[in-house]
């Protein structure tokens, strides 16, 4: 995958720069350009308090402009997470990051219906549906979120809570991907009434019933909101996350464009999530609601 990349130009597309590979006592090495520390590393040296919107936005246009590059080339990365996305310099460049770990990534043309990939991804993966590039647009929403929240909007350790975060938060998948998925069955019950067959999500003991495996609740600083627009109200500081109680003008508009992007790229439906190219033209990346009030403190 290294190779099949290496025609871009791994500055201007944000990634990783691949240098050479070798052989070392029977061992091959592959060498990369030195970076920084991962976003990970950075959310918990800062003791996991969130990103202000003027620092994620950079680091969400450099991704986007990563995935528009690897789309270019059908190529899915489908590991999108804080540990893969690198700082370059933080001294120096401190919101300049890279995409790494190209150990994942395959080909569009590879994809098979029903393959596992991502043990945190996107709903395509979990119910089993035909999926492509959309998958790593999922997986930067997700970051983009981590980055806000300073936790993990839907969870990582759990797929029955995964799957009830994202019903939660983005309402159920529609009954069509419901009935052409693999794996719905394993959270959803088709029910029939007097009218038509209707889907519903598992309780924890039917999902452990059909699955064998326990539910874990995962901590949280904050009470899920019912749609992506409660986070616009949301004020995080130190790992305690209330209701923020007055916002500016500016930054009222901010958090709403921010929304907006997550919307579009946490559509629960692969074919209908935005592309990398289209989330780069929108409001929060180009900042043209903020252009009327570049006099304003916010």
């Amino acid at each position: 995958m290294l190779k099949v990349i290496s025609g871009l130009d791994a500055d201007l597309t944000n990634m990783v720069k691949f240098y050479e590979e070798f052989q070392h006592m029977e061992t091959t090495c592959l060498v990369f350009e030195r970076l920084d520390m991962s976003l990970y590393d950075l959310l918990l040296q800062r003791e996991w308090e969130h990103h202000p919107l003027h620092e994620i936005r950079p680091v969400a246009k450099q991704l986007l402009v990563a995935l528009d590059a690897l789309k270019g080339l059908g190529v899915l990365h489908t590991d999108i997470k804080p540990d893969n996305i690198m700082f370059v310099n933080m001294k120096d460049q401190p919101l300049r990051v890279k995409l790494i770990d190209f150990g994942c990534a395959m080909m569009a043309s590879q994809v098979e219906l029903g393959m596992e990939i991502q043990p945190c991804g996107a709903p395509e993966i979990s119910l089993g549906l035909p999926f492509s590039e959309a998958v790593d647009v999922w997986g930067v929403g997700c970051i983009l979120a981590f980055l806000y929240l300073a936790q993990n909007l839907f969870s990582v350790d759990c797929q029955y809570q995964m799957m009830k975060n994202m019903v939660t938060v983005l309402g159920q998948p529609q009954d069509h991907l419901l009935r052409a998925g693999m794996y719905s069955e394993q959270f959803f019950i088709e029910e029939y009434g007097e009218d038509s067959p209707s889907w519903r999500l598992m309780t924890a003991e039917e999902f452990t019933a059909v699955s064998n495996v326990e539910t874990e609740e995962e901590e949280s600083f904050i009470e899920l909101p019912n749609s992506l627009n409660g986070l616009i109200h949301v004020s995080t500081l130190s790992c305690v996350v209330r209701i923020h109680p007055k916002l500016g003008a500016a930054e009222m508009e901010d958090r709403m464009a921010f929304v907006s992007l997550l919307e579009g790229l946490l559509h629960l439906d692969g074919d209908e999530r935005i592309s990398p190219r289209q989330a780069l033209e929108l409001p929060f990346i180009s900042m043209s609601h903020l252009r009327e009030d570049v006099h304003s403190r916010d």
